[in-house]
């Protein structure tokens, strides 16, 4: 195992360049969720003008914001990993802008208050299911979508990944020789295991998949798949013209 470590270690170095390449897609794929953010100023939702004047202390804008908020938060943990990490972004894009908006009142400054707490309970919860899916997945498109999923909501660099997935692997693998009767099944998800990680990390499809991520036009395939969501999630709250 220490082999493989080193292994690992030493494909790093050779992939530098891939690595810089994927750190750029992470940000780019964070300047796409802030871009959906940003674009809930164009909501046009039925009533607004109504909204307005029944709470004139608060703008038209800052209603979408906080309605957005509401329904983007119900929808976490509906989709995929990755699909989920970036819809916390966006949540957590817009309730930046509703903590640093100039029409602040004591109502907002509450509410704000309270989706902090809410949506850092919401953070920690999705990061932890994460990172213990690890030693649960074994399909390899699974297991890049949630590795990438983990490198949008925690920023990890690809040494500390590798390691942390050498980790959960490993205690997946203890945990099967104390429970598993059958030496074949054991065999067998430690040759899944070493061929996962053979795939991800060192014949570069996690790079490959956060360079895909970062194109132009993206959106998480959850959205794109499933026509009835994309309409409700886009449609509703977001400029139809930015789709």
């Amino acid at each position: 195992m220490e082999e493989k470590k080193e292994e690992l270690r030493q494909m790093v170095g050779r992939r530098y360049r891939d690595v810089l390449e994927a750190s750029s897609a992470v940000q780019r794929v964070s300047q796409i969720a802030d871009t959906f953010a940003k674009t809930v100023h164009d909501i046009r939702l039925v009533g607004a003008e109504r909204m307005a004047t029944k709470y004139s202390e608060i703008s038209v804008i800052v209603i979408q914001r906080i309605l957005a908020l509401n329904k983007f938060s119900s929808m976490i943990d509906h989709f995929s990993p990755l699909s989920n990490a970036f819809l916390m972004l966006v949540i957590e894009n817009i309730h930046r802008y509703l903590c640093t908006d100039t029409y602040q009142t004591d109502d907002l400054r509450r509410f704000t208050k309270y989706m902090s707490r809410k949506l850092f309970r919401k953070r920690l919860r999705l990061e932890e299911e994460l990172v213990n899916k690890i030693s649960l997945l074994s399909n390899i498109d699974d297991v890049v979508n949630n590795l990438s999923a983990i490198i949008l909501l925690t920023k990890i660099s690809f040494e500390k990944l590798i390691e942390l997935f050498m980790e959960r692997k490993l205690s997946a693998i203890n945990k099967n020789l104390l429970d598993s009767p059958s030496l074949i099944d054991i065999v067998w998800n430690i040759r899944l295991s070493l061929q996962c990680m053979r795939e991800i990390f060192m014949n570069g499809k996690l790079v490959n998949n956060l360079q895909m991520i970062a194109a132009d036009g993206w959106m998480p395939s959850s959205f794109c798949c499933n026509t009835e969501m994309k309409l409700s999630f886009f449609v509703s709250f977001f400029n139809p013209n930015f789709i």
